[in-house]
């Protein structure tokens, strides 16, 4: 078997991960009040989902992005371990909580209300970027989402400008951190609300 560290045999991700929490009330959803209903716990984030994918699709992928050292955070790590998704350079905080984005749906399965709780990513820093460089350096191509710091985002965009980059921009707001860099991109997974964001001109129809 090839060693999957060998240069430019695995994709490197820089992204979210986080626990996602969804509510299903029985019946019609009752504002201010208990509802009967199911809730399902999941793992997620932009950047987890995508590395999964990849390695599902048989590509050697790491993971780079940051938790904490509670118990959704190491759930976070082993289930990835599990279907071989790589996070050994993902940087775990600690004394802090997993990112969790929590979700209550109504009774036809459509958002009423969704809280997210991502604040740990802005532990992600150039700093510590910098200190993964061999790992980055060594990677096939990397993908970023827009879910890390925009200086980080900056910095990723313009140190590796020659090297394949992947973008999903995520949302609309987020989106408006890769405005100015868009050109150091390979591949842009994104919307045409976020294409919007991006380049401040309304989409047509055609």
């Amino acid at each position: 078997m090839k060693d999957k560290d060998q240069t430019g045999r695995y994709v490197t991700v820089l992204g979210g991960v986080n626990v996602d929490i969804q509510g299903f009330p029985k019946d019609k959803l009752i504002p201010e009040d208990s509802n009967i209903g199911t809730v399902k716990i999941s793992m997620g984030g932009v950047g987890r989902n995508i590395g999964e994918n990849l390695v599902r699709l048989g590509i050697n992928t790491k993971l780079i992005s940051v938790v904490g050292d509670d118990y959704f955070s190491q759930k976070i790590l082993k289930d990835s371990a599990k279907v071989g998704l790589d996070m050994n350079d993902t940087l775990v905080v600690k004394g802090q909580e997993a990112p969790i984005y929590l979700a209550v749906l109504d009774q036809d399965h459509d958002m009423y209300i969704g809280i997210n709780s991502m604040g740990i990513l802005e532990n992600m820093t150039i700093e510590f970027i910098k200190g993964k460089k061999t790992v980055i350096d060594n990677s096939g191509l990397l993908v970023l989402d827009t879910n890390i710091p925009g200086d980080v985002l900056e910095y990723l965009l313009n140190e590796y400008k020659d090297k394949a980059i992947f973008l999903d921009t995520v949302s609309v707001s987020k989106a408006k951190k890769a405005r100015n860099l868009i050109g150091n991109v390979h591949t842009l997974k994104t919307n045409r609300l976020e294409v919007e964001a991006l380049t401040g001109i309304k989409a047509g129809d055609e």
